[in-house]
Protein backbone atom coordinates (compact mmCIF):
# COMPACT_ATOMS: atom_id res chain seq x y z
CA UNK A 1 0.00 0.00 0.00
CA UNK A 2 2.83 2.45 0.74
CA UNK A 3 3.85 2.22 -2.94
CA UNK A 4 0.44 3.56 -3.94
CA UNK A 5 0.76 6.38 -1.40
CA UNK A 6 4.27 7.24 -2.62
CA UNK A 7 3.02 7.28 -6.20
CA UNK A 8 0.00 9.43 -5.36
CA UNK A 9 2.12 11.91 -3.41
CA UNK A 10 4.80 12.07 -6.10
CA UNK A 11 2.58 14.47 -7.99
CA UNK A 12 2.84 18.08 -6.71
CA UNK A 13 -0.81 18.78 -7.57
CA UNK A 14 -1.92 15.89 -5.38
CA UNK A 15 0.29 17.10 -2.55
CA UNK A 16 -1.34 20.53 -2.88
CA UNK A 17 -4.77 18.92 -2.74
CA UNK A 18 -3.83 16.97 0.39
CA UNK A 19 -2.48 20.12 2.06
CA UNK A 20 -5.69 21.95 1.21
CA UNK A 21 -7.94 19.12 2.40
CA UNK A 22 -5.94 18.68 5.61
CA UNK A 23 -7.35 22.05 6.71
CA UNK A 24 -10.95 21.69 5.48
CA UNK A 25 -13.36 19.45 3.62
CA UNK A 26 -14.28 20.74 0.17
CA UNK A 27 -16.45 19.91 -2.79
CA UNK A 28 -14.90 19.12 -6.16
CA UNK A 29 -15.40 22.68 -7.47
CA UNK A 30 -13.54 24.15 -4.50
CA UNK A 31 -10.66 21.69 -4.95
CA UNK A 32 -10.49 22.42 -8.68
CA UNK A 33 -10.47 26.19 -8.08
CA UNK A 34 -7.75 25.85 -5.46
CA UNK A 35 -5.39 23.93 -7.74
CA UNK A 36 -6.36 25.91 -10.84
CA UNK A 37 -7.77 23.19 -13.06
CA UNK A 38 -11.05 21.87 -14.40
CA UNK A 39 -13.31 19.80 -12.18
CA UNK A 40 -12.71 16.81 -14.44
CA UNK A 41 -8.92 17.08 -14.03
CA UNK A 42 -9.23 17.60 -10.27
CA UNK A 43 -11.54 14.57 -10.09
CA UNK A 44 -8.80 12.39 -11.62
CA UNK A 45 -6.36 13.52 -8.94
CA UNK A 46 -8.95 13.02 -6.21
CA UNK A 47 -9.62 9.53 -7.55
CA UNK A 48 -5.91 8.63 -7.31
CA UNK A 49 -5.84 9.93 -3.72
CA UNK A 50 -9.02 8.04 -2.93
CA UNK A 51 -7.65 4.75 -4.32
CA UNK A 52 -4.72 4.80 -1.90
CA UNK A 53 -6.88 5.81 1.06
CA UNK A 54 -5.77 9.43 1.47
CA UNK A 55 -9.13 10.97 0.56
CA UNK A 56 -12.72 9.91 1.13
CA UNK A 57 -15.71 11.23 -0.80
CA UNK A 58 -19.03 11.82 0.90
CA UNK A 59 -22.25 12.61 -0.90
CA UNK A 60 -23.90 15.78 0.44
CA UNK A 61 -26.90 16.71 -1.63
CA UNK A 62 -25.74 17.07 -5.22
CA UNK A 63 -22.13 17.56 -4.21
CA UNK A 64 -19.41 15.12 -3.43
CA UNK A 65 -17.37 16.41 -0.53
CA UNK A 66 -13.69 15.47 -0.36
CA UNK A 67 -12.13 14.87 3.02
CA UNK A 68 -8.52 14.08 3.91
CA UNK A 69 -8.12 10.68 5.54
CA UNK A 70 -4.96 10.77 7.72
CA UNK A 71 -5.22 7.02 8.37
CA UNK A 72 -4.20 6.62 4.73
CA UNK A 73 -0.69 7.66 5.78
CA UNK A 74 -0.39 4.81 8.28
CA UNK A 75 1.49 2.39 6.00
CA UNK A 76 3.80 5.16 4.84
CA UNK A 77 4.45 6.23 8.43
CA UNK A 78 5.30 2.62 9.41
CA UNK A 79 7.70 2.30 6.47
CA UNK A 80 9.42 5.60 7.30
CA UNK A 81 9.81 4.61 10.94
CA UNK A 82 11.30 1.27 9.88
CA UNK A 83 13.84 3.04 7.65
CA UNK A 84 14.72 5.47 10.43
CA UNK A 85 15.15 2.61 12.89
CA UNK A 86 17.45 0.74 10.50
CA UNK A 87 19.62 3.80 10.23
CA UNK A 88 19.75 4.13 14.03
CA UNK A 89 20.50 0.42 14.46
CA UNK A 90 23.39 0.41 11.98
CA UNK A 91 25.00 3.90 12.02
CA UNK A 92 28.52 2.49 11.58
CA UNK A 93 27.38 0.75 8.38
CA UNK A 94 26.21 4.11 7.04
CA UNK A 95 29.64 5.64 7.69
CA UNK A 96 31.66 2.79 6.21
CA UNK A 97 29.58 2.84 3.05
CA UNK A 98 30.51 6.47 2.38
CA UNK A 99 34.25 6.09 2.94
Amino acid sequence: MEQQVFFALSDPTRRNIIEYLSERSANMRMVADTVGMSRQAAAKHIHALQMCGLVVLEKQGRDQVCRFQPDGLKDLRVWLQRMEQRHLDFPEQQLSDTQ
